[in-house]
């Protein structure tokens, strides 16, 4: 998908959504696929400078226009954020369009029958998609692994930003730890 479209519109900028940490195998495998190298902010930078690997660290760059790759977090993928990057010199300069990929376990859809039926939304410039991706257990493991394990309690990291998602959250585990 990502080379069919930089092939369609080769002055593609490709952000890549991202974690803390997370999603490395995302972008990296996209800038090798590009042999682009990958921009992060400096505080990025540093805590992948923690996984002491060599060949990511030669793909690093804290230039952003020598990078076709850059790395975001998943709140800087939103429509209004990108709409406002597009405008700045380092992008008018290098690029013309973005491709932004958000790589999340809660994009998943039991709908999607294959990668294929994933629309983007586009906006502009912006073409952004949604990949169902992730590198951990799905829902139904964390379910089973709860009622295996039992825990006392659960913390949840993810989905917590407002009262109504920790409600949610704490709903689920409540009805797994009752064995529904």
């Amino acid at each position: 998908m990502v080379m069919k479209h930089v092939k369609r519109k080769p002055g593609t900028l490709v952000c890549v959504g991202s974690y803390t940490i997370g999603k490395e195998r995302v972008f990296l495998a996209v800038a090798r696929a590009l042999g682009s190298r990958v921009w992060a902010n400096g505080t990025k930078r540093k805590i992948l400078s923690t996984f002491h690997d060599a060949s990511l660290n030669k793909l690093l760059t804290d230039v952003r226009g020598a990078a076709q790759v850059h790395v975001m977090g998943m709140g800087d993928l939103k429509l209004e954020r990108l709409e406002e990057m597009i405008t700045k010199p380092w992008f008018t300069a290098r690029f013309d369009s973005v491709l932004a990929l958000r790589p999340t376990g809660w994009t998943h859809s039991n709908k999607l029958a294959a990668l294929t039926q994933i629309k983007p939304v586009v906006k502009g410039k912006i073409t952004s998609y949604g990949i169902p991706y992730s590198e951990h257990s799905s829902y139904t493991e964390l379910k089973q692994c709860v009622q295996a394990l039992k825990p006392k309690r659960i913390i949840p990291t993810v989905n917590v930003g407002n009262a109504k998602s920790r409600e949610l959250m704490a709903s689920y585990f409540k009805r797994w730890q009752q064995g529904r």
